[in-house]
């Protein structure tokens, strides 16, 4: 009996211990606070318009105002639209992945509240050019009237988080307003039944490096026909990593640019040009510039470099034949120059001592007096 009753407990409180157990899993739930993903903080860092790009109006609308005013950093200008939608082409300076989006509120929004963004489409653009139609669209959203009505003047839009892997340099923004216009917008010249504004587009995520800033870059002068770049600085990554640096250089003043590297590992920030892998020739004028790479592309080029020469000493000048006269004999020579001019040449009648011409002579034929 003993036996059975301790058996019974157990089984009792098992039981007891399952049901507290299920009441506890069940109200886990309930205690969790219910996320909203309209509110989410951007994930990638803020792609600022007012540096790295201008807004401008699609090609043929003028019944805007201050369309600048939308990526200028400041929330004290605003971009206001008489047709409903925004119609802004975004152009950058360089590649960017953008993966979040939102607005910073006009300064009367509260006052005229039909005028906030309802919604967007965000589209990817080939050429800044391009027509809205043939761009891609990346990311369509809209906020509810409540999100709406809680923004101050001036106030942030919920941040719209989106998955997004392609990488842009021209970007187009539609918008639609959340309702009928309201006083002054529908005033002449435009008299508009919807209108849209707000003060500044706000975009995030990551973009291709900027500029490296090139170090010392420096010719051979003993004939090794070789240019070398000292350090130079890393760019900023655009919230990527480093990848590598593509090294080009160009031989006729810019017309052509030849690629000497772009593999270059990104924790090395020297680079030699030779001969033997670049072509690179005593006597000739080099110009170099670099550009870095990450996940998003290449990045923005640095400023070329001054010109350099590399050279050496002059080659043994070859005899070809020579001249009499009346107490002077012109000599003839083949010279090769081995990447600068000469500037005077030295004789002797025996190999043994030389004597520099005087005064200095620089061509063939070269007088010896006496």
């Amino acid at each position: 009996m003993r036996t059975q009753a301790k058996s019974r407990s157990r089984v009792v409180s098992a039981f007891v211990s399952f049901t507290l157990l299920l009441t506890l899993f069940q109200a886990i739930p309930i205690a969790f606070p219910e996320f909203n993903l309209n509110k989410a903080v951007a994930a990638g860092p803020s792609i600022s318009l007012s540096s790295l790009g201008s807004c401008v109006l699609d090609a043929g609308l003028t019944n805007v105002s201050s369309p600048a005013g939308a990526c200028d950093g400041s929330t004290t200008t605003k971009f206001i639209s008489f047709t409903g939608s925004s119609n802004i082409r975004i152009n950058l300076d360089r590649l960017a992945i953008v993966t979040d989006l939102t607005f910073s509120g006009g300064d009367d929004d509260v006052s005229y509240p039909n005028r906030r963004v309802a919604s967007y489409s965000l589209k990817g653009c080939t050429s800044s050019s391009t027509a809205s139609s043939a761009c891609t669209t990346i990311n369509s959203g809209s906020w509810s009237s409540s999100e709406l009505s809680a923004i101050a003047n001036g106030g942030s839009y919920p941040t719209k988080t989106f998955s997004n892997t392609t990488a842009y340099q021209y970007y187009y923004l539609e918008t639609t307003p959340s309702g009928q216009a309201d006083a002054p917008c529908a005033s002449t010249p435009y008299f508009a039944t919807t209108c849209v504004q707000f003060s500044e587009i706000l975009i995030f995520g990551k973009t291709a490096p900027g500029a490296p800033t090139l170090g010392t870059v420096t010719a051979s002068t003993t004939g090794g026909r070789t240019v070398t770049l000292g350090d130079w600085t890393a760019p900023s990554a655009g919230g990527g990593t480093l990848l590598n640096y593509k090294v080009e250089f160009t031989a006729d003043a810019g017309a052509n640019w030849i690629v000497a590297t772009d593999t270059q590992s990104a924790s090395t920030r020297t680079f030699t040009a030779t001969n033997a892998a670049n072509g690179i020739v005593n006597g000739g004028s080099y110009k170099f510039r670099i550009s870095a790479r990450n996940e998003v592309g290449w990045g923005l080029l640095s400023a070329e470099s001054d010109a350099v020469v590399p050279y050496g000493s002059p080659q043994t000048p070859t005899f070809v034949s020579s001249v009499a006269g009346n107490l002077f004999t012109d000599v003839s020579i083949n010279q090769t120059l081995n990447g600068r001019a000469i500037s005077n040449y030295q004789f002797s009648n025996d190999g043994t001592g030389y004597t520099t011409l005087n005064p200095a002579q620089s061509t063939s034929p070269i007088r010896l007096s006496g």
